[in-house]
């Protein structure tokens, strides 16, 4: 070859009849050498979306970190295999099938990104910032011999077609041990979900005997039994409270006071139904726990006006009044699992959820 476009250390490999290769790469060198195949929709040729700027920015203020790693391989493409040579080392030969050697790609060859195009223009990015970063080294599998289409159902099959694992727990450790300004440049994660899982864990471990949700909420990998809701349920049932512009600014501890002093209101007005919570759908049903937080902003905003917000004894007493109707116009047995006319009757659902929040907004005189 007479100029070379890659030349790298590689373990070569076969997979069925594709031969690959597993190497290391400047992040400088990839971004520079490498082409992402985006859909043109005058040809109908290509297959990648373009990049989230979001996602790109995030990827690249990471990688900014002094503790920054990439430590899973992207993906590349060689669709034609007539500019690739491979130079074993010597006495490198295995009988397991893998060789290890020197990976050459003349210029005459074309690099296509199967997977890895995000974090490519996160580096392209970063480098504006730190030109250093171009020696980061990254590692990569290149296949030989693909075409697009071959690329395509790659891509399909490692970013679609695999089932999502539940990250609900890595999200949790995360919010635990970083500060809310580091989850915000490294996370696509909202304000409004950083303070809703703060909030969550905050309640879940406040057993006081005013927290009707003290120990009752299922935390991610808990074992089964004895729980109301999961983590999961209840972090997105506090969007409503948390993107309203008059409570949004307010710090986790306040929020999670006024959380409680609800759901302690709730439970004044239904004792039973809490005491025992399994044969009842007011605490135990992700339709009612969506739709009453779905008003609960709406309440506390009136307290809000009153002067009741605090102390929590003054919101409690206010809520109890205000919530009152609920009690006098549904009853105690509304809320019975058995009973289908009453609250199950709505099923399960956002539209669900909706549909009952509608419902006791009306009875309480608010308007959603």
């Amino acid at each position: 070859m007479d100029s070379m476009l890659i030349k790298a250390p590689a373990i070569m490999f076969k997979q069925g009849k594709k031969t690959m290769y597993l190497s290391v790469l400047p992040a400088g060198e990839i971004v520079d050498k490498t082409h992402v195949d985006r859909y043109n929709p005058n040809t109908r040729t290509g297959y990648q979306r373009d990049t989230k700027p979001q996602h790109v920015t995030s990827i690249s203020k990471y990688v900014q970190r002094k503790d920054a790693i990439m430590p899973l391989p992207g993906v590349l493409s060689l669709r034609d295999s007539r500019d690739v040579h491979f130079e074993p080392i010597q006495g490198g030969d295995s009988e397991s099938g893998v060789t290890l050697g020197e990976l050459c790609i003349g210029d005459g060859g074309t690099i296509y990104v199967i997977d890895m195009q995000h974090r490519r223009d996160g580096f392209a990015k970063a480098f504006d910032s730190k030109r250093k970063l171009r020696s980061y080294r990254l590692p990569i599998v290149v296949i030989e011999d693909l075409e697009m289409a071959d690329e395509a159902l790659q891509f399909y099959i490692m970013n679609i077609k695999q089932k999502r694992l539940e990250s609900d727990l890595a999200k949790r450790v995360v919010l635990e041990h970083f500060s809310i300004r580091e989850i915000r440049e490294l996370t696509e994660l909202e304000d409004w979900e950083i303070k809703a899982v703060k909030i969550a864990i905050e309640i879940n471990k406040d057993i006081s005997i005013d927290n009707p949700w003290g120990g009752k909420i299922k935390q991610p990998n808990s074992p089964r039994g004895g729980y109301l809701a999961t983590e999961k349920t209840f972090v997105r049932s506090l969007e409503n409270l948390l993107v309203d512009s008059k409570f949004k600014g307010n710090g986790v501890k306040k929020l999670t006071g006024y959380v409680i002093a609800y759901w302690h209101a709730l439970r004044d007005l239904f004792p039973a139904a809490f005491m025992n919570a399994r044969q009842f759908r007011l605490q135990k049903y992700a339709t009612s726990l969506v739709a009453f937080h779905m008003v609960m902003p709406l309440l506390l905003d009136e307290a809000r006006k009153k002067g009741k917000l605090s102390p929590p004894s003054d919101l409690h007493e206010y809520l109890v009044s205000r919530l009152e109707p609920l009690k006098v116009k549904l009853g105690l047995d509304y809320w019975s699992k058995s009973n289908t006319a009453g609250v199950i009757s709505y099923g399960t659902g956002y539209g669900a959820e909706g549909r009952l929040a509608a419902k006791l907004a009306e009875i309480l005189g608010i308007e959603l």
